[in-house]
Order: C-alpha cells, then structure tokens, then sequence
C-alpha cells in the first residue's frame, strides 16, 4: 500500500466516523426531545391532575367522617329502632353503589 491508498483509506475511514458521529447525534438529539416531552407531561399531571384527586379524595374523606360521626351517635344512642335504620340506609348505599353506579 502506497501513501497515496493509505491517504485515501484513511479519508474514507475519516468520513464513515463523521457519517456514525452525525447518526449517533441525531439519535441523541430524539431521545432529548422524547425526554422533554415526558418531562412536560409528567409536570402537567403533577400541577393539574393531582390536585385534583386530591381535592376529590379530601372531600370523600369529610363525607366518610361525617357518616361515621353519625353512626357514632345513633350508636350512642342504644336505641334498636335507630340500628336498624342504619343498617337499612348502609345496604341502600351499599346497593346503588353496586347496581346504580358501575
């Protein structure tokens, strides 16, 4: 092999790395711009959707407390009349839930 072909491989070689080094970079170039775009959805769903499941979950939470603190009267209460409404009105609930709601 003369300078010349060693001249002319190594300029071949040299243009096949620039042509891998320009794939590699447009390759890492999609994966910064995939990543942008998970990072803005992640932010979106921390700054707009969870708030309000919270929201949602804090009020459920309250409705809870205050059917507990109901049950909790009429339980002190001792009155069986009383019981057997709850129950009544606990298999209601229970029951639309069930059939209404699905």
């Amino acid at each position: 092999m003369d300078a010349n072909e060693a001249k002319l491989a190594t300029k071949e070689l040299r243009n096949e790395q620039e042509e891998l080094i320009d794939l590699i970079g447009d390759t890492v170039s999609n994966i910064k711009t995939g990543q942008i775009t998970m990072k803005n959805e992640l932010d979106y769903q921390n700054q707009k959707l969870l708030p309000d499941i919270e929201i949602g979950v804090d009020k459920n939470q309250n409705k809870v407390n205050k059917s507990n603190s109901a049950v909790l009267k009429l339980l002190e209460s001792k009155s069986n009349c009383s019981l057997y409404i709850i129950i009544a009105a606990e298999v209601a609930l229970l029951v639309f839930q069930l059939i209404i709601l699905p």
